[in-house]
């Protein structure tokens, strides 16, 4: 028993023990530098703005003239038609960016969509096992 106990204070031991609190530190350093720089990049990310021209369609669904992008908002109230607004998009998070209209007036951005027409007597199933008549088929999209 007492050569094991010999061997467990040798100097060997002793020195990778060292080691291993040594690496532990650094890795936890290293760590804390990559972690501050992603949520640097997270935090002060650019965000594109975009010059639009919207027409409010539904509840919180406006259309950007000219394209084929849906805007889908959070208690938008604006009734509008071919109105100046700013669309501020990162792409990201539960709020994908910001609608700014001329007067203002901003709302948050929930989702981005591609419109894809369908054509007349198209139907969808619903959750609910319900057929239902369609126009548009929104998609989720990301700008670029």
């Amino acid at each position: 028993m007492g050569k094991i106990l010999n061997h467990l204070n040798s100097p060997i031991l002793k020195s990778s023990a060292f080691l291993n609190k040594k690496m532990k530190k650094v890795f936890v350093q290293i760590t804390f530098v990559l972690l501050s720089v992603l949520l640097a990049s997270i935090l002060f990310a650019d965000t594109t703005d975009f010059s639009v021209h919207v027409t409010r369609k539904a509840q919180d669904l406006y259309k950007v003239e000219g394209t084929k992008i849906y805007i889908k908002t959070r208690f938008c109230y604006e009734y509008c038609y071919y109105q100046e607004a700013l669309l501020k998009y990162w792409g990201y998070s539960y709020d994908k960016g910001k609608l700014i209209f001329k007067g203002g007036q901003e709302y948050d951005v929930e989702e981005v969509f591609e419109g894809i027409e369908v054509s007349y007597g198209t139907v969808a199933l619903t959750n609910y096992g319900q057929l239902v008549k369609i126009k548009l088929i929104l998609v989720p999209t990301e700008l670029r």
